[in-house]
């Protein structure tokens, strides 16, 4: 057992990084997961293991600067059914639903910028997302980044690969694994549950990348 998780280990660890030049900025979107303060610095939720992906996030917007960009803002009511498995987290219009300080403070926001609110682990689902890709046709690269790792951005990358997928659409999912991070808890240990969940998202057709450079 040990060995396989090693070979897991070595495969991820081991991809290549990718060329911004690959990608047209123009049918290209960066897609921001819940880099919010409900996951760093204040809530039941918050790690400061998302303080990890900071330079390499920013560094990455601002090399993708005039390409379209989504923020998910997790944001619940009191009466959200996913607080039957998580505790009570980012209830709308907290401070936890505010992006972390070092987004605001570095000028990244412009009007390519889209926010948009999810009540559940699964952004695809959003209602502000729905109509963003109905009107986004033209976007073949989505670059997914922020936390956490093995439930957000999983559950978004993943059903949005199968969705293309049933719609014959080639489009690239793109999981640089500098820019994602999840938390350690008990059993949870934050290390192993990046390896997994990234060569998860490998094994169904995603691209997981060293970084993008």
């Amino acid at each position: 057992m040990l060995e396989k998780i090693n070979l897991v280990k070595e495969e991820i660890l081991n991809v290549s990084p990718l060329d911004i030049n690959e990608l047209k900025k123009e049918d290209t979107a960066l897609v921001v997961v819940d880099v919010i303060r409900g996951f760093s610095d204040i809530g039941v939720l918050a790690t400061d293991r998302t303080q990890k992906i900071e330079k390499d996030l920013v560094s990455l917007i601002k090399k993708i600067s005039g390409s379209d960009k989504i923020f998910f803002i997790d944001s619940h009511t009191k009466e959200s059914t996913e607080f039957k498995s998580f505790p009570v987290h980012c209830l709308e219009d907290s401070e936890e639903t505010e992006l972390v300080t070092w987004l605001k403070d570095k000028d990244i926001i412009d009007d390519k910028s889209t926010f948009i609110k999810k009540n559940s682990t699964n952004g695809f689902h959003a209602i502000g997302f729905k109509k963003w890709l109905k009107n986004h046709g033209h976007i073949n690269n989505y670059i997914i980044t922020g936390v956490c790792t093995d439930i957000c951005v999983s559950n978004f990358a993943l059903t949005l690969k199968t969705f293309f997928d049933q719609h014959n659409l080639d489009k690239r999912i793109i999981v640089p694994i500098n820019t994602v991070e999840t938390y350690d808890m008990g059993s949870h240990d934050a290390d192993l549950m990046n390896i997994f969940t990234l060569y998860n998202m490998k094994t169904n057709g995603i691209e997981i990348v060293k970084r993008v450079e």
